[in-house]
């Protein structure tokens, strides 16, 4: 039988592969420890040592911890951004409340709670205020701002300026990461079923 020859891009694809997976692995090392330790606390030998690797491996992907913490940040951000438009994107003619209660329902998810407390915790100092708020604002009070906008247009609810309420929104969904045990499905239960109705309430009436 023949040699099977291996195609000229195979291996440079496999070592990017391996390469994205090395980092992968060290980002998740990153975002258990930050969790449990905190930014500050953490070192990047630990992280490395987490991961299984030496600094070696971690510095070629990060030269400095805050270089970590923003490649943390990004995956957990694209992930969660990710899932709130499948979330929107599964639902049946939704109106513009619809999708807002869709987003919401999928940003209160328990799984998210220890990762976004410590996001909350953390990235406000590292990132800068102003940095942060825009990060924010991206991940949520834009999407909320437009489904507020379409709903006044849609007339489902009373015209005011949607700005200020996407801000009272967003200010609430991360009280109900600040509050939640990250053990304890029951307490953000509490908050989800609270924000929900808050959104049929500004429904009008007839």
């Amino acid at each position: 039988m023949g040699n099977t020859k291996t195609k000229p891009d195979q291996k440079p694809k496999q070592k990017r592969l391996k390469a994205e997976e090395r980092r992968l692995t060290l980002i998740r090392a990153a975002v258990r420890l930050f969790t449990e330790k905190g930014y500050g606390e953490t070192r990047m030998e630990e992280i490395a040592s987490a991961a299984g690797c030496t600094t070696g491996p971690l510095y070629h992907f990060f030269k400095t911890k805050a270089d970590v913490f923003d490649g943390v940040m990004d995956r957990y951000f694209t992930g969660v951004i990710h899932q709130v438009q499948e979330s929107r994107g599964a639902m049946d003619e939704p109106s513009p409340l619809k999708r807002m209660k869709a987003s919401v329902d999928s940003l209160l998810k328990i799984e998210r709670i220890a990762a976004g407390q410590m996001f909350l915790r953390e990235a406000p100092s590292i990132l800068g205020q102003k940095r942060w708020s825009k990060t924010l604002d991206k991940l949520v009070t834009a999407g909320i701002e437009e489904d507020l906008r379409e709903a006044m247009i849609n007339g489902e609810i009373e015209p005011e300026p949607p700005k200020p309420l996407a801000e009272l929104f967003t200010a609430t969904i991360m009280m109900a990461y600040v509050r939640t045990d990250p053990k304890s499905e029951q307490s953000l239960e509490a908050f989800r079923t609270a924000i929900l109705r808050m959104i049929d309430r500004l429904k009008t009436e007839g």
